[in-house]
């Protein structure tokens, strides 16, 4: 809830809408999900005018509207407290660990390259929020480099909850584990630090930094369907599967 006496608003914001869960779900239970040619790989859905999508066909598709939706997503947060709140928006991190050097896991089957194209899915998510935060003039603080060594699949204390097929209904993978939630709280907290230290726009009288300036004027997004076309070319205007909620 945030109103104008908020002064703080931290979040994070669009990976259940890229909907990562359903896709790295897809990946456990399918193999080679990560194609584009259909050779060796099943379409992943199919979209009200009956064109199927691929994996990567459906995850640019959404990459695409969930870029569209964000700017003005930010703004409202920052109309809602009244200009009066500091905004961070963190970022989220890379599914699995690359290194294991074909499959991962015992109950699930994430082959090498499956988990190369997921990360480099979390990274193009990642871009686009850094450029999302900077158009609505809010601070990001992204988290790869920090969850990198504590995936599903390394070695090391795991900070996020991984997929097993025995487990799919569990609403609590590909989450943070109580740990992770804790880095995500000690990263916040780090970088806002050094805002306050040395703040874009100087400080408010409660201490904490003014919002960065926009690096662009927000108008109307264009369209899902112009969006639409360029994420996905074979996707026909006339499917009117995706709806232009809160984005204006």
């Amino acid at each position: 809830f945030v109103n104008d006496g908020t002064d703080l608003v931290t979040a994070t914001i669009g990976g259940n809408d890229v909907e990562f869960v359903e896709i790295a779900t897809h990946c456990v239970t399918q193999f080679n999900c990560q194609k584009r040619d259909g050779r060796g790989s099943d379409k992943f859905t199919k979209l009200n005018s009956g064109t199927s999508l691929t994996l990567p066909e459906y995850v640019d598709l959404r990459l695409a509207i969930i870029a569209a939706q964000l700017p003005p997503t930010y703004l409202r947060i920052k109309e809602s407290s009244g200009h009066n709140s500091t905004v961070a928006i963190a970022g989220y991190p890379e599914l699995f660990q690359v290194k294991p050097s074909v499959f991962c896991g015992t109950r699930s089957i994430i082959t090498k390259k499956e988990r190369v194209y997921l990360g480099e899915a979390a990274q193009r998510f990642d871009s686009l929020l850094t450029a999302a935060t900077g158009r609505a003039g809010v601070f990001y603080s992204p988290v790869l480099q920090d969850f990198s060594p504590h995936l599903p699949c390394g070695d090391g204390e795991v900070w996020l909850n991984g997929v097993s097929k025995g487990g799919l209904k569990d609403s609590r993978k590909l989450h943070p584990t109580d740990a992770g939630y804790k880095a995500y709280a000690d990263i916040i907290n780090g970088d806002l630090a050094g805002w306050i230290k040395d703040p874009p726009r100087g400080l408010k009288p409660t201490g904490l930094p003014f919002n960065p300036k926009p690096t662009a004027a927000l108008d109307k997004p264009a369209s899902l369907r112009s969006v639409r076309a360029e994420a996905a070319p074979e996707v026909s205007d006339d499917d009117d599967e995706w709806v232009d909620e809160g984005a204006d």
